[in-house]
């Protein structure tokens, strides 16, 4: 995907839909590029803007500051080289291609395409960055605090058109046209919203089956801990302290 204006400082969306890459086609027609289609072609444009300007040409955040945009980000890269991250109920990251996913990515830092601080980008920086003219290109993630955050700001445009109109400020022609397009927006915010998530809730479910599963683990471990106390006692005929035995020991 391509994100730029005829005008400066070019302008690029905040909220992506899709994982992909934003780039500033001015500078890659400036220094007669194409848009990369493949991870060397990536390499070869970011290596060729590093040495034409200073700074790094690539950014996105790749940190927890970032939120769910890095797992995104990332999500987007692992896809690209055919790593299916979810496989039935539970999370896989452990295949060959993900280890060479991320080789790619820090071969990406080594060779300075990246900065090193991408670790502590907040969601929005890279595509303030690219914004700003400070970087070229950035990798847009989707994710539903994006989608839920522009919802809420159509709902809110809606509001106030209608405000608007109400107060005479719009004409009628006007306010049917823009009013169509935000009511639009906004019924296909919901439409994807409907549909899920995406990962997070998956992760989240595996989370608490694992949880709930170490907590029954440890619930029959306190039983049988519990019914040695009482054989104890039994035969010694008198009350005796159960032992201390941490969570993890073998009974």
């Amino acid at each position: 995907m391509a994100g730029s204006s005829t005008v400066s400082p070019p302008k690029a969306p905040a909220f992506a839909e899709a994982a992909g890459l934003w780039f500033d086609k001015r500078k890659f027609h400036d220094f007669k590029l194409d848009a990369p289609t493949t991870w060397n072609e990536l390499l070869s444009c970011a290596r060729a803007l590093r040495s034409a300007q200073p700074g790094h040409p690539l950014a996105f955040p790749g940190g927890t500051a970032g939120g769910e945009t890095t797992a995104f980000c990332l999500t987007g890269f692992l896809a690209s080289n055919g790593v299916t991250i979810m496989e039935g109920d539970h999370v896989n990251v452990g295949s060959a291609e993900s280890v060479q996913t991320l080789r790619f990515l820090r071969r990406l830092v080594t060779d300075e395409c990246i900065s090193p601080a991408a670790v502590g980008y907040s969601w929005d920086h890279p595509i303030n960055l690219l914004a700003s003219g400070e970087t070229a290109m950035t990798i847009g993630g989707r994710t539903r605090v994006a989608l839920e955050r522009e919802k809420t700001l159509v709902l809110r445009s809606i509001k106030e058109l209608e405000f608007d109109f109400a107060m005479g400020k719009i004409a009628k022609a006007d306010f049917d046209e823009m009013s169509g397009r935000l009511r639009a927006r906004a019924l296909g915010l919901m439409r994807q919203l409907d549909a899920g998530g995406g990962y997070r809730e998956q992760i989240a479910k595996e989370v608490a089956d694992r949880l709930a599963s170490a907590q029954g683990a440890q619930g029959a471990q306190s039983q049988k801990l519990h019914e040695i106390s009482e054989e104890m006692r039994n035969a010694a005929g008198e009350a005796l302290e159960p032992a201390c035995i941490p969570p993890g020991a073998n009974l």
